[in-house]
């Protein structure tokens, strides 16, 4: 069965606009992020998403976006739009970034970006959609490992004192 994380962002005061939310989902056994719908900006996390908020008075999210992600963020965007993975429906064409930004040289980090003064939330949105994403994708096969390990350490604390070649990682 296809496992799906649903995303919830939530972004305001990165421009002069109001703010928006805008609904995306991932399918983690693809990689493939769709940016799906908008909505008007609320501070609420719906139940069964993974909330993005660069609101600090959101009681509840998983992670707040801050200015001190947007360069991870266009990174992840510009990597994921390559890939062919990042699917940005037709009611959001709009806040595509890819017009938003700039290469603006290196420092120690990597490749710095400069943002457009025209950019909106919904351009900041979707490349916050685009950095969880991303970071999901690399995180699975890390938790795959760790459950590994965690029954080859079962295996061996129920007194098994030969750990075989079936209780060894798939990824080793």
């Amino acid at each position: 069965m296809a496992e799906t994380l649903k995303i919830q962002a939530n972004i305001q005061g990165f421009s002069k606009d109001k703010g928006i939310t805008i609904f995306g989902a991932l399918s983690l056994d693809t990689g493939v992020a769709v940016v799906a719908k908008e909505a008007t900006f609320t501070n609420t996390a719906h139940d069964g998403f993974y909330v993005i908020s660069s609101a600090k008075g959101q009681e509840r999210r998983d992670l707040l976006f801050t200015v001190e992600e947007l360069q991870q963020a266009i990174a992840a965007y510009i990597e994921l739009d390559a890939r062919g993975v990042l699917v940005i429906g037709d009611a959001l064409a709009r806040y595509n970034p890819q017009s938003k930004y700039d290469h603006d040289g290196f420092d120690e980090k990597g490749p710095k970006y400069r943002l457009s003064p025209d950019i909106n939330s919904g351009h900041i949105a979707v490349m916050a959609i685009a950095m969880v994403a991303k970071r999901m994708v690399e995180a699975k096969p890390v938790a795959a490992g760790i459950d590994d390990v965690m029954d080859m350490y079962e295996a061996v604390g129920m007194g098994r004192a030969v750990i075989t070649d079936d209780d060894m990682p798939s990824w080793l």
